[in-house]
């Protein structure tokens, strides 16, 4: 069983669930192999399509959204929304440029870039909602399927100000240098800063893993040579709205 409390039931992906799209733009619902597949199609300027899912309760102190998403066709905005019980207040992260593949990918999206978008509250966080909305927009026309293949709300502990690292390793392979942290748990992270002792910061990019073995990039920062060549150089390299990772790797 998955951590975390599931948007939708594999043996009965629609319970829930309805759609809704602008004037001119389709939407629809199929139940497939296990997924809830968003068929759409966006036409004309401000063009968005919704799933959304009624489900009122209360959030987490500190939580994390999860999707398992696949899919064709070419590239929108990707929305993902909390509406409160009133209906009126909405929150999202956003993703330009979202192009789905069939490969899939598993996107985490974290309560520290959650952003207010509209509604009589103007701003805070939402403490309890009434409805998920998954989104697609464009202002230049686009046209897929989308495959949910899972989305959960899962609590996490609070983050540390600092993590400490349970495991550190440091290896140099020709003139790369590597060193790796091992969180121990699943972390928000926010970025990583490397000091060095020299006044040069070579250029640095920052890998993630769920499992030690599987590492993908999340960040990377270039060269850096400060003008004073007495000072030690530092590198910060930040993480973007989408990281949620147990082993991180600067290289």
């Amino acid at each position: 069983m998955e951590p975390g409390i599931a948007l939708f039931d594999r043996t009965s992906v629609f319970a829930g669930w309805t759609t809704n799209a602008a004037s001119g733009s389709s939407a629809s619902l199929h139940s497939e192999g296990g997924a809830l597949r968003l068929d759409y199609s966006l036409t004309g300027h401000g063009a968005f399509v919704i799933a959304r899912r009624e489900l009122r309760m209360a959030l987490p102190a500190h939580y994390v959204v999860s999707l398992q998403l696949r899919g064709e066709g070419s590239p929108g905005e990707l929305q993902l929304k909390l509406v409160d019980a009133t209906g009126a207040n909405v929150w999202w992260w956003r993703r330009p440029g979202f192009a789905p593949t069939a490969a899939g990918a598993r996107l985490v999206l974290r309560r520290a870039s959650l952003a207010f978008a509209w509604g009589p509250a103007s701003g805070g966080e939402p403490r309890e909602i009434g409805a998920v909305e998954l989104a697609l927009a464009s202002d230049t026309g686009a046209a897929g399927r989308l495959w949910i293949e899972d989305l959960r709300i899962e609590p996490r502990e609070p983050a540390p100000a600092a993590p400490q690292a349970e495991r550190v390793r440091t290896w140099t392979e020709g003139e790369r240098c590597f060193h790796e942290l091992d969180l121990g748990a699943m972390r928000e992270l926010g970025g990583l800063v490397v000091q060095y002792a020299g006044p040069i910061a070579p250029a640095s990019r920052l890998l993630a893993s769920d499992d030690g073995a599987a590492f993908r990039q999340v960040a990377e920062d270039p060269a850096f040579e400060p003008r004073n060549p007495e000072r030690e150089a530092v590198s910060r390299i930040a993480v973007g709205p989408f990281g949620d990772h147990d082993i991180i790797a600067d290289q």
